[in-house]
């Protein structure tokens, strides 16, 4: 009976085996499987972002050139570099336009009609001059 034993021993021992080498191989493919999942969420964050800091850097240059659009000599027109206060050209002091609420005062884009915070009509001010 113990040659038989052994020879049972040793089929479990290779079933066994073949058992764990079989959930190693399907626990390291599920492991595959979320490492991959994991890069490619991690791949579609970083695209995200990228265009999301795309858009950004975009929105600051419009607001940029729409701030550097509302500043203008009052007297003959010219419109100066960003940081010049005196117009080079006449000496007049430069002036900023923007758009407030008639209401609360708040600052509002250039295209609203009316204002965010209380609904009240904007109109355009300009920097510089008595209310």
């Amino acid at each position: 009976m113990g040659f038989f034993d052994n020879i049972k021993k040793g089929i479990k021992d290779v079933f066994s085996n073949a058992k764990d080498d079989m959930s190693y191989r399907v626990k390291r493919g599920a492991e595959r499987k979320l490492e991959d999942a994991a890069d490619s969420a991690a791949e579609r964050v970083t695209e995200a972002y990228d265009e999301r800091k795309k858009e950004r850097q975009a929105q600051k240059a419009d607001e940029a050139a729409a701030k550097a659009a509302a500043r203008v000599c009052p007297q003959c027109g010219r419109r100066p570099d960003a940081d010049e206060k005196f117009c080079a050209e006449c000496g007049a002091r430069i002036v900023e336009k923007y758009r407030v609420c008639s209401v609360c005062g708040a600052h509002a884009d250039a295209d609203e009609k009316f204002c965010t915070e209380c609904g009240g009509a904007i109109t355009e001010k300009v920097s510089g001059t008595e209310e």
